[in-house]
This record gives structure tokens, sequence and C-alpha cells, in this order.
């Protein structure tokens, strides 16, 4: 079959129609009518069945379109009428949606929902509909454990505290144990160090590593470090296990749960119930305190907060001790909750209890002693969190629902018990659903199979919480709230799910009705404030001023009204019109020459999509550039990219733009030198080079390359360098184990090229054989960044940078006059990031000097290197401020894919007043930023290949370049280093957007 996806998206009441495109082939088309010719000769084949008689093609539409109405009528949150200011922000907030599932739709290894949360962890990060969940007020959580709240930087944060004892290693299979004392513990055996101790010997960052690794689930590979829920389950009552004798010292306990409130509110989490075993807090001086005094502790903290937090409307707490216990530590529990209950009734609202269900003691045992208890003690049991069906454990749901429980926490196996389960709509007990913790703790594999996925379609009593977020690095609400939007509804469901999601959790909470009402009052000011500030920021910045006021009409209109075919047919082709015509390039008006060209390349296009719907696989974007590289050479689409004209390359690096071929023709030059051999393996160190006319008197030993070619033959002497001067493997994504060991080798490839191509001769002849290169591969303009190294000849002669950027001007002008084609090139000096401040203050210098020597060739000021690595821009700032105005800044920046740390460059570069931007991977984690770059146009240089190589990005479809195409970001698409991954000097870049980007256009050079 082949298949063409066609992404119809149309809004009209608040639904979106998500509609895929399925054409049958002939070999499809002989196959069925072999299949039916067969059917024929069979002796049932002549029976006679009567049938009605078909409806019209009219009276058919007009009936789905009322089944689809009362399906979507029945989905949560439809009874949400969405005001005209929800309504624009759910268009922005459904196009980031379809965005999500159209890029899983194609390849459903990249659909994130599908995957576990672990292996997606940094997309989600980076996913615009995460950012926007992030930033929407949530409601409240109503499942979450005490000591599974913060982050693990508030627990890495508590092992700086004074007094840390520690005793073991960080081995697998054996945690260490921790106490605070003042003095050396003497319990248990010898070997009890003070924590600063073992850290100041492991390394700050290694042990505070360590520490994150302790204290979390997170795994690399998931499947493998947990085979089964048992696995995982071990490992998770371990942590909490390893982690009680810190956070049950007092201090630590209080800056715990202070922390674990502001990360929460920080999420736009409003309210919180959380649920506890009320453990025995201990302090330096031998004190200990008791579950009463521990409740005043959170009941003092919790009214602090909201004193300095008025939009936090508070925090109550459920007793939850453990369920694997004896008949009389239970009863200890029940006569507990009856204390709690009489003493702190107003902040101790429920009683439940806790661990895994499996292999535990059932509420069924236990039904005599609970229905002792005072009818005024609520019951908010966790029950059917297994996906056992008929076991003791998911009947856990009957005698949870019989007790009266006010809601049911997990209940992953209700689904499987049809009496229950309209019991439970019936009698409106709400269902805590924990989306990212059934998943790690592995009862779901892929969350559009979560049982929470039938019960949004059917407008059941949920709320979406985060059970145990700490342990796997989830935010407090936001990645569990977009797990389920994302992977747990239907593609109609929109902003009316998440408003419902907030409403249900102020609804289904045990706050009594006063505090609810006073609760949803905060929570309508900050919903309302966030929705008025993001539609009119969508509309501030003119995205589809049509289409605003088209959606802002249809809003108005009842959610009953359907139109007729035609005109939802006339809506539906509007809106692909309007949808088009937001992408880069659209305001272009093709010749009619133009036009029968594009037609030919869309039909290019079309095949080799199609090569990739029938088997994502082979969808060349989505693998590898090395795995892929000979297939693209022989694309007829990269062969047409290839002759077209491209315009300018904008960021290229000056010893990378040639092709290895001129690296080759280097090393024939006379009087070259090599120190060491050429590797053969990874790992292998690089040889040294050397021009000079006597053996060089530098250590180790040196030959001249003409006697190691003439040994082991021109051929294979030539290949040999190919492979050593490039990044290209057959298997990269292995050959490179993180994006620290590719640049490693990337930088290695830089010094070892350096003393043969800083040689003048070699120079001059690579920067103009770069120009030739160019020029065959159809650009025709060119600004290059470089560091200007020193060069010298044989007569031992070091050339200075103004010596260096000389003859880079005579280089550019004598091919100018040979190939007037070429439109020009400009040069911009760019040192490397990696410096102290004398040396780049002598950088500051030089650039001033080059830009009054050369004005029309110096083009700005650069600094290079690997973000994660190198010196941040603030370090710089002061300074740069004070180069003149005519030097202009065209800085690298956002070239990662860490979001907090490096990625802060952007907001450096922008205020810095940048011309361009290069890179810009990570600008999408900076909604301001964003919002510059458009408002000052500052184009973005794209370098696709380069950010897969140097693994930022491992589809391109998941490039950010994808949405700047989309949405009219003022960009270009440049190569950087096109040499070291065997790419052509720009048409292999060109070729990643035009499969799943867009049309680039319009110019943004000097």
């Amino acid at each position: 079959m082949a298949f063409t996806k066609k992404t119809s998206t149309s809004y009209r009441c608040g639904r979106v129609v998500f509609q895929p495109s399925v054409t049958c082939s002939i070999s499809v088309g002989m196959l069925l009518a072999c299949c039916l010719l067969s059917l024929l000769t069979t002796p049932e084949a002549h029976t006679i069945i009567e049938r009605p008689t078909r409806q019209s093609p009219d009276d058919y539409k007009y009936q789905r379109s009322l089944l689809t109405l009362q399906e979507a009528d029945q989905g949560f949150g439809s009874s949400i009428v969405l005001t005209a200011n929800e309504s624009i922000v759910n268009n922005q907030l459904m196009e980031l949606k379809i965005d999500e599932l159209s890029l899983g739709y194609i390849d459903p290894y990249k659909f994130s929902p599908a995957r576990h949360f672990f292996e997606v962890l940094d997309q989600i990060n980076r996913s615009p509909l995460f950012q926007f969940i992030r930033a929407m007020p949530k409601g409240a959580v109503l499942h979450a454990h005490d000591t599974a709240l913060a982050s693990t930087e508030v627990i890495v944060n508590a092992t700086y505290f004074t007094d840390l004892w520690q005793r073991g290693n960080f081995t697998e299979g054996h945690d260490p144990e921790f106490r605070f004392s003042r003095s050396k513990p003497t319990t248990g055996d010898a070997g009890w160090e003070p924590v600063s101790t073992v850290r100041n010997r492991m390394g700050a960052e290694r042990y505070d590593e360590q520490i994150r690794r302790l204290f979390s689930l997170y795994e690399e590979d998931p499947q493998r470090a947990y085979r089964s829920i048992n696995d995982v389950w071990n490992r998770f009552s371990r942590i909490f296990l390893a982690l009680n004798p810190i956070v049950t010292y007092k201090p630590v306990w209080e800056h715990y749960f202070r922390e674990a409130l502001r990360e929460f509110y920080e999420d736009n989490v409003m309210y919180l119930e959380f649920r506890g075993l009320l453990p025995t807090l201990y302090d330096l001086d031998g004190n200990t305190y008791t579950p009463e005094d521990v409740v005043e502790i959170y009941r003092t903290i919790t009214e602090e907060f909201k004193a300095t937090h008025p939009r936090f409307a508070g925090a109550k707490f459920i007793y939850a001790p453990m369920r694997i216990a004896d008949d009389q530590t239970v009863d200890q529990y029940l006569k507990l909750a009856e204390r709690l209950h009489r003493q702190y009734g107003d902040y101790v609202v429920g009683f439940d209890l806790v661990g895994q269900e499996d292999g535990s003691r059932t509420l069924y045992e236990l039904v005599p002693k609970l229905l002792n208890l005072p009818a005024s003690i609520n019951f908010v049991f966790h029950a059917g969190e297994t996906n056992w069906h008929g076991m003791p454990s998911d009947d856990n749901l009957f005698d949870a629902v019989l007790l009266g429980t006010k809601r049911i926490g997990h209940g992953y196996a209700l689904l499987k018990h049809p009496v229950l389960l309209k019991m439970v709509k019936d009698q409106d007990i709400c269902v805590e659903i924990n989306p990212v913790s059934n998943q790690v703790l592995k009862l779901v594999a892929d969350y559009r199979n979560h049982p929470a996925a039938i019960l949004l379609a059917s407008n059941f009593p949920l709320v979406v919480s985060s059970d145990d977020p700490s342990f796997w690095r989830a935010a407090p609400l936001s990645h569990d709230f977009y797990m389920a939007f994302l992977g747990m509804t239907g593609v109609y469901q929109d902003l009316r799910v998440l408003k419902q999601l907030a409403l249900n959790s102020l609804r289904y909470s045990l706050m009594n009705e006063q505090d609810k009402r006073a609760a949803e009052a905060i929570f309508d000011r900050s919903w309302n404030d966030f929705i008025d500030a993001k539609a009119a920021q969508i509309l501030a910045e003119k995205r589809n001023e049509v289409f605003v006021k088209a959606f802002f009409v249809v809003a108005v209109v009842s959610p009953m009204a359907r139109p007729s075919y035609d005109e939802f047919s006339r809506q539906r082709e509007e809106f692909l019109n309007r949808e088009q015509g937001r992408g880069l390039g659209a305001d272009l008006v093709l010749s009619a020459d133009e036009q029968r060209l594009n037609r030919y390349v869309m039909h290019l296009k079309q095949q080799e999509l199609a090569k990739g719907v029938e088997n994502p696989y082979e969808l060349v974007s989505a693998r590898h550039f090395f795995e892929m590289l000979e297939r693209i050479n022989a694309s007829p689409l990269f062969k047409l990219i290839q002759k077209m004209p491209k315009g300018g390359v904008l960021h290229a690096h000056d010893t990378a733009i040639g092709s290895t071929e001129l690296i080759v023709r280097a090393t024939r030059h006379e009087h070259l030198w090599q120190r060491g051999t050429i590797p053969q393996a990874d790992g292998d160190p690089m040889p040294v080079y050397k021009f000079s006319r006597t053996k060089p008197t530098a250590d180790g030993e040196w030959r001249s390359v003409a006697d190691i070619r003439s040994s082991m033959g021109d051929q294979a002497y030539d290949e040999a360098i190919r492979r050593m001067f490039t990044l290209y493997t057959k298997d990269p994504l292995n050959a490179h184990r993180d994006i620290n060991d590719v640049w490693r080798k990337f930088m290695a490839l830089f010094i070892c090229f350096e003393p043969m191509v800083t040689y003048r001769p070699v120079w001059e002849e690579y920067f103009y054989g770069c120009l030739e290169e160019l020029l065959a591969d159809n650009v025709t303009y060119l600004e290059f960044r470089g560091l200007l190294p020193p060069v010298y000849d044989l007569d031992d002669r070091k050339y200075s940078p103004e010596d260096i950027v000389q003859m880079y001007v005579d280089q550019s002008e004598k091919f100018l006059r040979a190939h007037p084609k070429f439109t020009g090139v400009k040069f911009i000096y760019a040192p490397l990031k990696f410096c102290d401040d004398s040396t780049f203050d002598g950088y500051l210098t030089l650039v001033q000097k080059l830009k009054e020597r050369f004005p029309n060739f110096i083009a700005g000021f650069d600094l290079v290197g690997q973000e994660d690595l190198g010196r941040p821009h603030t370090d710089f700032n002061e300074r740069l401020l004070t180069l003149p105005p005519a030097i202009n800044f065209f800085f690298h920046a956002g070239e990662t894919n860490w979001a907090g740390r490096r990625d802060e460059n952007l907001i450096d570069a922008i205020l810095l007043g940048t011309k361009r931007i290069g890179h810009g991977f990570a600008a999408l984690k900076h909604p301001v930023v964003l919002e510059e770059i458009k408002k000052r146009q500052v184009c973005i240089e794209l370098n696709p290949i380069s950010n897969q190589v140097l693994k930022l990005v491992q589809d391109f479809r998941n490039h950010p370049g994808a949405f700047y195409f989309s949405d009219n970001y003022p960009v270009v698409v440049s190569s950087d280093d096109p040499s070291f991954w065997c790419a052509s000097p720009l048409s292999h870049d060109f070729l990643s957007p035009s499969w799943d980007w867009h049309r680039p256009g319009r110019t943004y050079g000097c």
C-alpha cells in the first residue's frame, strides 16, 4: 500500500479533524482482486443475502457527522464552552499538538508517548507543546508522596548540609547509608566518613551525579535495566529506604518540604494533597519527633508558604502507611489516624494504604478494621495499580468502592471490571491517573494503550497527578499533563481537556466547600491571566491575522452547529491555504517556468517520502546522514538541488569548507613530513604534520610523506587521508558515545590539519580550491569564520593575522576576476571561546585593527567552540560592549540541547545585538528569544547535518528548523564544516529541509 500522509486539520467549534489520505498501488489492488475472485469460487458465494438499501452519499455524510459529534460530545471536557481568547489560544495549542502527532504518525518510533519516558525526556523538554503546558495553570496535584515530591537537585543540596555522614560506596546493588550526627555514628560496623570528605575525594561534580543516580530510577536503557515490574519496584523501594535517614533529619525535612512547595508552585500547581507515612524525625541533639510533630511542621510551613504566595491555595495531608504490615501494626496505624483526625482534621484529610499491590495485603483482609474507623475519616485508597485481572490485587477495587473511597489512586485495572466502572462513574468517584508512574513502574509501555485513554474519551471523573515525580526526573505535574494530553486523548481533544483536568483537581479535592470556592477563585484569576496574556501575544505577533479573525467568528457559533459538507470542504481548503501561507517563502510568487519546475521537484520529493512512509527505516531524513549518504548522492532530488543556484553560504569555518580531496592535494606538496602513523582504529592518536626543507628536529620519528606514499602506494595513502580527515563512519550512532566524544574527535581533525594547511602555499591553494568547489555546487557568495592561526613558509617566516587576511583578500579578488558569476566573499573573525581574559582582550584589539584595515572584507566578530564546555557569553559581555558599533556580531549561540546552561548564550547574543545566530538549536526553549528573533529579524543560521553529526539531533524531522520554517522565522541554511562529514559545500544541507521542512528563501548576508 502506497501511503501518502496529508495532514488535514480544520478547527470548527473547538474540533480538529486530522485526516490521513490513503491510496492503493496497482499491486495491492491486484492482490485484493485476487482475494475477491477466490471467494467467488466458493459455494457460499452463490447465496443471495437481502440487505437494506444503501443511503445516499449526502445522507451518509450527514449521519457520519452526527455520529462524530455525538462521540465528541461525550469526550472529557466537552461541556466547556471556550471564550474568544481561549479559542485563540486553543488554536495555537492544537497546532502544537498536531505537529507532534504528525511527526509520530510518519515514524511511530519518534512519537514520545510510544517510547519510554526516560528515553525521550530531553525531547519532551524541548517540545513547544510541553512548554505551553508548563506555563499553564494546572490546578492541583491530588496524588503524590511526601519524600518523592522535590527534585533530585533538592536532595543533592541536602547532602551539602553539615554533619552528614556516609557509610559505603556507590556500587551497584549496595547503596550507601547516610546519617546526620555531630560525631562519627556508632551504629553498625565501622566505615563512616563525612560526606564532605567523600565528595572532596571524588570531586563535587562526580559525587553529585552519583547522588542524582542513587535517588532516581532514571536509566539510559530502562528496558534492559528493569526486566520486570518486580525489578523496578525493588529499586523503587530501595530509593525510599536510602533517602529516609537524610530527609528525616529535621532541618532537611523542613527544607525539603519548602522546596517541594516552591517547585510545585513554579510548575503552576496551586494546591497539593500529598500522602505520607509520617516517619520519626531526629536532630543533632538526640531529639525525636512524633507523627503529630511532623504534621505540625507540615502545617506551619504550608501556612508560611501561602502567606508569601497569595495564589497558592494550600496543601493537605493524607496519612498513608504501608500496606505490608501485620495486624498489630495496622491497629497502630488506625489509632494514629483517629488521633490525627481529632487534632488536625483541618489538615489531615484522609487515609490510605500504600506500597506495591501485587503480593501485598489486600484491602479485603483489613475490611473489619477499616469499618471501625469513624465515618468522618475520608478514604482515598490506592486500588487497581496492577495489570493482573482476577487476582487479589485488582480485587482491591471492589473493596475500595464498597468502603466508600472518595477517590481511587491509579485505578489502572478498572476497565476490566465493567460493573465497577459504571458504579465509579455513577457515584462520581474520581480516579487519580498517574501516567508517567504507570509507565516507569512497568504497567504500560505505550501511553496510547493506557486505560485512561478510554476514560478520557467518555468524560469519566478523572484527575492527572504525578505520584513520585522526583524519582523519574519529572516536573511536579507538567510531564504527566503532557503525556496525558498528547498520548491519551484523541486528536480532536483540545484546551478543554486541560482546563477540565485543572477544574476537576479542585472539585475532587478534600478541601471544605469554603476553601474550594476560594481556590476556584484563585484558579480563575490565574487561568484568565494566562489566557489573556497568551492571546495578546498571539495577536501582537500578527500570526495569521486572517485566521484569528475567522476563528474568532467561528468560536461564537453554538457547538451544536454543523456546516454542510460543501461549507466544510471550503473551510478546510481555506485552512490549508492559510497554514501554507505561514511557511517560509510563502510570499514568493513563482513564474510559469518556476511552477513547472516546482511540480517536478514536488514529484521527486513525494517519491522520497513515499519510501519512508512505506518503511520508516528507509526515510532518509529519519536516519543518520552517514548511513544514507550513498543513497542521497544517487537521489534525483539531490542531483537537482546540486544544479540549483543556492545563493550564499553564511556559516562555514575556514579549514573545513573544502573537500577531503583538497586535503589529499595538500599532502602531495613537497617538503611535507609526518610523525606517527595514520590511525587504524578509534582511539588511535593522530599523526603530526610539518612542512620543512629538512627533517624536523622536534621529538619523535619524522618521515617524509613522499617516502610514506612510496611505501604505501599513492592510492592507499590518499584513501587513508580521506578516512582520517572526516568523522564519517558506517556505524555513526554507536561510534561516538555522546556529544563530548564526537566533539573531541571533531577538534582533533582541526588540530591535525592545522600544521598542514597553515603552510602558506597550501593555505592559499586550499582557500582558492574552496571557492572553486562552492561555485561548482552553485553557491555564489561566502561569509566564512576563521581563527587566523599563524601561517608559515619554508623560510620560517610567520605571517601575522593582518597578512593572512590580506592573503584571503588577494585570493578572493583573483577568484572573482576569473569567475564573475561569484558575487563576493567576506570574513568573520571567530576565535575560540576557550581562552583567558588576557587572550580575549587580544581578540578584541585584533578585530578592531582588522576592521580598520579591511573595512569591506571583515564582516564581523564571533566566538566558536563547543558551547557546552566553553566559557559563556556572560564572561565576555562587558568587554564586548566596548567594541565599536561598526563591528557586527554573528554569534554562535544555542548550539546545545541543554536547557538552563550554555543555551543562555542565546539571550546574550540577542541583547548584544547579534545580526545572525549561528545554529540557534536551543532557541525553541526560549520563547522570549524567539519573540525577539522575529521582532528584530535576527537570522538563524541553520546547519542541519552539522547538528546531527555532532549529536544534537538524530532525526532531521525533529530539528528546530522544521519549526522555524513552518512559522516563517528568518533563517538561512548553511553547512558549517562540510569537509569533515563528506558533504558537498551546501547541497546536502539544502536537501534536509527540502524533504521535511520548507523551501528556503530570503537573504541575510552582509
